[in-house]
């Protein structure tokens, strides 16, 4: 099986030129400007693809002129360009499967006289799944892996081949006009449109079940709390740190204002807690009624553990409550059908009760379906998420914006329609709202005397 890898982008990375021709074995070089390039860096000497390209060590840099590196190769005339790269080693993993257990299956020399590297595994077939990542034999340093792929290649539809498709169209085989870095944030900007067009017609497309765990309010005992004092003391209060949590809310009396709550002791038994910020009255509470409730809760996608919240919440689709009935948004009744508000805590999400729940029977699982957002493009092995078959709007995107740095109005005129024809055609075939069979209403069959009755009701000509 033969495996083919693109090698590391450097078109953005520190570049000097020879200032004379270097011949075969010569091992000091006099450069332009040796400034950015340090011992013990690497450098492709020549441009990727090119036969006599070579990647060489910089054993010292004698003067802001001057770099020295094992013997060459080829001999290579002025103005050649040297070019900073941080890897020069690729490491290769294999596995059954997209998520089985990697192993790996060797490392190899970057092979700078291409644009990629190939690497025969004997082992592997159309149907093992690799993934890679680079090395730095100097340094012992490794990039991130790269996403897997399987031996058959990129899907069609992946960025890879968008990509590809992008840069052999816009007549920009060499990322010249546009690097993939930058090609990356472009295809994420068409992807954000045609996300959003998506959403606003059938928005179940992006369509995902989570899940809160709503607890019981508690009212058992009576408290006490000093005027400008965060301690208050229960009395047959029977707390316990298990169900009474730092953040969890309290009313204390008659007051309306909520207080959070901070810590909850450990002895036994549990009789004093902690609020956030002091009790303010002209006079201390003592033997009082109180309650403890929690309404604002993380959302936990299905099938995760309760370690971490959803970050790629978009909207609330529907809320479904422990019972089976929905419960709807900013509705505030008295019963358990109240309403609901999602706010952003940093990169989680909170889902906010209109309410204090019940003593009893509050106590559930809430399903939550809700429309995501689909993640940002970062690798070219990523898949965007469209409809099938819809990628080649992102390729019209790219190539509007490609034609358009190349400053060719018309082809970017022509990309720009394209993309838009698209993302049209992405809602009318695409989508479920969309693919909805239309009726048509024929038009009501006309017979010569509404004809005659038309025309004279009109003043036609008379004999």
């Amino acid at each position: 099986m033969i495996i083919r890898i693109n090698n590391p982008i450097i078109e953005q990375n520190e570049q000097t030129f020879l200032d004379s021709d270097v011949v075969v074995d010569a091992t000091s070089h006099g450069v332009q400007n040796s400034g950015g390039f340090n011992a013990n860096d690497y450098a492709v000497m020549g441009e990727y693809g090119l036969e006599q390209a070579e990647l060489k060590q910089i054993a010292s840099i004698t003067d802001n002129t001057n770099l020295v590196t094992d013997a060459l190769k080829f001999p290579h005339s002025i103005d050649t360009p040297l070019t900073y790269i941080k890897y020069n080693k690729i490491y290769v993993y294999s596995a059954t499967s997209k998520t089985g257990t990697y192993s790996a299956v060797g490392n190899y020399d970057i092979e700078v006289d291409q644009k990629f590297t190939e690497v025969e595994d004997t082992s592997g077939d159309t149907d093992t799944w690799y993934k890679i990542r680079f090395h730095n034999s100097t340094s012992n340093e490794f990039s991130d892996y790269a996403d897997p792929v399987k031996g058959s290649g990129y899907d069609d539809d992946s960025v890879r081949s968008v990509m590809d498709r992008i840069y052999i169209n816009g007549n920009d085989p060499d990322r010249k006009v546009l690097t993939e870095e930058e090609m990356m944030v472009i295809l994420n900007d068409g992807y954000r449109q045609a996300i959003n067009k998506v959403i606003a017609e059938d928005p179940k497309f992006y369509l995902k079940k989570a899940y809160i765990v709503v607890v019981n309010s508690y009212d058992t005992g009576t408290v006490s709390v000093s005027d400008s004092s965060t301690a208050v003391t229960g009395v047959s209060t029977l707390w316990d740190t298990n169900d009474i949590t730092a953040g969890m809310k309290m009313n204390l009396g008659s007051q309306g204002y909520p207080f959070q709550i901070d810590s909850l002791d450990d002895t036994t038994p549990e009789t004093v807690l902690a609020l956030t910020e002091n009790y303010t009255d002209e006079d201390d509470l003592s033997s009082s009624t109180y309650i403890i409730y929690q309404d604002e809760y993380t959302i936990y996608e299905e099938g995760n553990a309760e370690t971490s919240g959803v970050t790629d919440f978009r909207k609330i689709y529907k809320v479904i409550n422990e019972s089976g009935r929905t419960v709807y948004e900013y509705d505030i009744k008295e019963d358990d059908e109240t309403g609901f508000f999602v706010k952003r805590v940093n990169d989680n999400f909170k889902f906010c009760l209109n309410y204090i729940p019940a003593t009893t029977n509050a106590k559930g699982k809430w399903t939550i379906w809700y429309i995501y957002q689909p993640p940002k493009l970062d690798s070219v092995g990523d898949i965007p998420e469209l409809p099938k078959g819809f990628d080649y709007v992102l390729q019209e995107y790219g190539l509007y914006r490609l034609r358009q740095r190349a400053n060719d109005k018309t082809d970017a005129a022509i990309h720009r329609k394209a993309f838009e024809v698209g993302l049209g055609q992405i809602i009318r075939y695409g989508t479920k709202r969309g693919g909805k069979l239309r009726q048509f209403r024929l038009p009501k069959r006309r017979s010569k005397e509404d004809d005659f009755d038309s025309n004279w009701a009109g003043g036609g000509d008379e004999d």
